[in-house]
């Protein structure tokens, strides 16, 4: 996903959503996840037209721009061209889970699981310190040794290794920490995936995930399609 949504305004005078900002819309209600401030929140309905209205392509005067952008998910910016789209990943579709028989090379599972261990156990145990700008920093770093290509072969093993180690850490409240350790471990494995982060309401709930293109990983496609998406990223 882009790092700015921007959207149409005045030719001298448009908004942007700031860089690691995503939102979405759920029972005509916006939801926004502001990762700097490390929060999910919600803006005054006023606020929703105004923003609607951009998505539309009508023009706000200034000071309603200035007014989106005093909520601290916006900012100024000179170019107002470019796409107005809430969220620009790719839709989960399918999931290929963890449920993979353990592979008869016991010395490669092995290294794998090693390696699962310690993305578990590095974003478990000590970026649970960590503000979350900082956590997705660090799983997201390693992304750019991945290659971008189909899932290979190998991916059921490493998923099988992922899930062996992850069996070790708590269960509860641990889907974004799995979700990062499982990005940055398959980075390693030289697959790019892309994190996403979802939301739904009544009651309100975040849930995280990996993604290859359309393709879940590690999850059951039924969790994930519970949650609206909201961010995405590489």
């Amino acid at each position: 996903m882009p790092d700015q949504t921007r959207f149409k305004g005045p030719a001298m005078n448009a908004v942007i959503l700031k860089p690691r900002v995503g939102y979405c819309d759920i029972d005509d209600r916006l939801v926004f996840l502001d990762v700097d401030r490390d929060r999910y929140l919600m803006i005054a309905p006023e606020l929703e037209m105004a923003v609607r209205d951009l998505v539309a392509g009508r023009v706000l005067d200034a000071k309603g721009l200035e007014t989106l952008a005093a909520t601290g998910l916006f900012i100024s910016s000179h170019a107002a061209a470019g796409s107005s789209h809430p969220f620009s990943g790719i839709r989960a579709a399918r999931a290929l889970c963890d449920r993979a028989e353990v592979t008869s090379d016991k010395l490669a599972f092995g290294a794998h699981y090693v390696a699962a261990f310690l993305c578990l156990a590095f974003f478990h145990l000590v970026a649970r310190y960590c503000p979350l700008r900082m956590k997705i920093f660090l799983a997201t770093s390693l992304a750019r040794s991945g290659e971008k290509a189909l899932l290979p072969s190998k991916i059921p093993v490493l998923l099988a290794a992922f899930h062996s180690a992850s069996l070790v850490f708590p269960r509860k409240d641990r889907c974004l920490a799995d979700a990062l350790a499982l990005h940055a471990y398959l980075a390693l494995s030289r697959l790019r995936t892309t994190l996403v982060f979802g939301v739904q309401l009544g009651p309100f709930q975040a849930h995280c995930w990996v993604q290859h293109e359309d393709v879940v990983l590690g999850q059951d496609i039924e969790t994930v399609r519970a949650f609206h998406p909201v961010l995405a990223l590489p």
